[in-house]
């Protein structure tokens, strides 16, 4: 296909038969449109399955606020002992030094690998270049240290979703796709890519909480792409490199992403084998790249079911 064939999301909207199965909350899943143009500016596209939280069985509020200023972690925490109507499973931890937050990265990594699948709400003034401020001093928790507690981070089936409530906290996702790597450390991220009042904050949180444990994220779904909080996603991500791969911009480059930290001696036939699979059987290459970015099994194939239904024909 012609490199400058272009590519742009349209909308999302209706209801697939199959949600995925609930832990602590059901999930309310839809369907989006990805459109691209080919070579000879025809207009092609393809229904890919898509939602906005993964499921989990723990919930966790990351505070840091100091005790002077609106609350809106405490509020989170208590709405959603509200709407859940318990406190099992429902944890806050307090982080006004990098000690505090050294222990709630210990609690939350021992909660995934016990099999937990966690939902983060986290709390914090963020700084566009330093990252989230430690209240108890001038220390901050850099953009890139959250990206890497993330990825240690290994819940069960890949379900992860963070709700990252400060100010820039959207810096992750570009910090993410600057390191151009195919795993992505959660399945599930809001954030915020300016400054942002805390009052907007937590209104918008309280939204996000009442969609997701009320109506299963339908009235969130509705309304997402209105929130000043963006969300980026294990299926926008995949898009990304579904665009890629049916236009062929940036083949190359990614192409040799996916071999860089391979061997000299294998990174050649590495290459081959990328062209050759390209070429002739892009749903396998679509197959081999979801098996990175969809940790989910289920999702995985609703999405992988979608795609070759489509492309096959």
């Amino acid at each position: 296909m012609c490199r400058k064939a272009r590519t742009r999301w349209v909308e999302v909207a209706g209801k697939i038969k199959n949600a995925c199965m609930r832990t602590a909350h059901t999930l309310y899943a839809a369907t989006a449109c990805l459109i691209w143009f080919d070579e000879n500016m025809k207009r092609q596209k393809i229904i890919v399955p898509y939602s906005i939280v993964s499921p989990s069985d723990i919930i966790f509020t990351l505070d840091f606020l100091s005790n002077n200023e609106l609350q809106t972690a405490r509020s989170c925490h208590e709405d959603i002992q509200d709407i859940l109507h318990t406190s099992e499973r429902i944890k806050s931890l307090t982080c006004f030094s990098q000690e505090d937050f050294t222990q709630a990265k210990k609690e939350i990594q021992n909660y995934s690998e016990k099999g937990f699948s966690p939902l983060l709400h986290i709390h914090g003034h963020g700084d566009r270049e330093k990252g989230v401020k430690l209240p108890q001093s001038d220390k901050y928790i850099s953009w890139e240290e959250w990206l890497d507690f993330f990825s240690s981070i290994k819940p069960k089936n890949g379900n992860l979703t963070v709700i990252m409530s400060c100010c820039y906290s959207y810096t992750i996702v570009d910090l993410f796709h600057k390191k151009k790597t195919l795993y992505l450390p959660f399945a599930f991220f809001y954030g915020y890519e300016i400054e942002i009042s805390s009052g907007i904050i937590e209104d918008e949180v309280k939204c996000i909480n009442n969609s997701l444990f009320k109506d299963d994220g339908k009235s969130l779904m509705d309304i997402i792409s209105n929130m000043h909080i963006k969300l980026f996603s294990e299926f926008d991500y995949m898009n990304n490199l579904i665009s890629i791969i049916l236009t062929e911009d940036n083949i190359g480059e990614m192409r040799n992403n996916l071999v860089l930290k391979m061997p000299k001696s294998v990174a050649s036939s590495a290459r081959k084998s990328f062209n050759y699979i390209f070429r002739d059987n892009p749903v396998k290459l679509i197959d081999i790249l979801a098996q990175k970015v969809i940790q989910n099994p289920s999702r995985r194939k609703i999405y992988l079911d979608k795609i070759q239904e489509q492309i096959s024909h």
